[in-house]
């Protein structure tokens, strides 16, 4: 069972979930089982094979994706832990407009049901996590005390929506991977136009297994309530 070769670090809301399907078509790539294991932030404890189960042998390249492990900010010792497990690992870190970021993360916490939409101004105000995630150069020095730049692969969320094909191209060189021209890459994922209220998200995934939650989620995309993009 191998180790990844790269992870998407972030950032959170920044389009990872588009990168992570994309590199997924790619003849060579392989990704992780689950979008976003989170082994090094939150299952830590659990031995290295059962991290090493999410990915698959018959591929040259492997990847994840956990947004979170640049919340440095609550988990500083991730970068040390990615280190120290796989050191010679590459890194792609995406950034997205800061504050639009920030936007699309209340969208997202919004459409969960976990503060009322008339909040949201008191909301930023109150949880500086919004901000801190959006604080790309503070996130990124972490990793700087463990890895070198040219280990780590920066790109623009709007780079890779105005042009597809050359961004993931560039990712590719950096991988080592063949670039991969191709007519299938998925232009977007996760689109905010597509934002339906789901109550009680939070407790319907930590008490119901994977797939009766994604059933659970069509309930409420039946119910069609949809949840606006805020304005700051």
């Amino acid at each position: 069972m191998p180790l990844p070769n790269f992870i998407i670090i972030g950032a959170m809301n920044s389009s990872t979930s588009t990168l992570h399907s994309n590199l997924q078509l790619h003849p060579e790539i392989g990704m992780s089982k689950l979008k976003e294991p989170h082994y090094f932030d939150k299952f830590f404890d659990k031995p290295t094979s059962y991290y090493m189960d999410q990915f698959s042998n018959a591929k040259r390249l492997n990847g994840e994706s956990t947004p979170a492990y640049t919340w440095n900010h609550i988990f500083p010792e991730v970068p040390e832990r990615i280190f120290n497990t796989v050191a010679n690992v590459k890194l792609i870190y995406l950034l997205r407009d800061p504050i639009d970021r920030i936007i699309s993360h209340l969208h997202r916490d919004l459409y969960r049901g976990r503060f009322k939409f008339k909040d949201i101004n008191k909301v930023v105000l109150s949880n500086s996590n919004y901000v801190q995630i959006s604080q790309y150069y503070t996130q990124l020095s972490y990793y700087l005390e463990y890895f070198d730049l040219d280990k780590i692969h920066i790109l623009e969320t709007n780079s890779l929506q105005k042009d597809t094909n050359q961004a993931l191209n560039e990712i590719c060189r950096f991988l080592g991977a063949e670039e991969f021209d191709s007519t299938k890459w998925i232009k977007a994922r996760n689109q905010s136009s597509r934002k339906y209220l789901i109550r009680y998200y939070d407790t319907a995934h930590r008490y119901m297994p994977r797939q009766m939650a994604r059933l659970y989620h069509l309930l409420f995309y039946v119910a069609n309530e949809k949840i606006a993009r805020p304005i700051l």
